[in-house]
């Protein structure tokens, strides 16, 4: 997994932030920086973010279950209505 950090260092307004929403930024900092506000913050994210890829890959696994058992139904069902 790789990670992109874009680094701004632009006094807090609502324009800067609008501008820094555009850019991508997902969380902001304000100065001076905390070492441990830091990393509690990429903790988060990161958290966030690992969970997220777990529950897209269980979201698939559950759709391939789905779709196993309804084709084992439609088999079975075939097989009981033939003679």
């Amino acid at each position: 997994m790789t990670a992109t950090f874009r680094c701004w260092s632009l006094p807090p307004n609502p324009v800067t932030s609008s501008a820094r929403s555009r850019a991508g930024a997902k969380d902001f900092i304000s100065k001076p920086i905390d070492r441990a506000e830091v990393l509690t913050r990429v903790y988060n994210l990161l958290e966030v973010r690992l969970l997220h890829v777990e529950t897209r890959k269980n979201s698939k696994m559950l759709e391939q279950t789905v779709e196993r058992l309804d084709r084992s139904r439609a088999a079975q069902a075939r097989r009981a209505s033939r003679p």
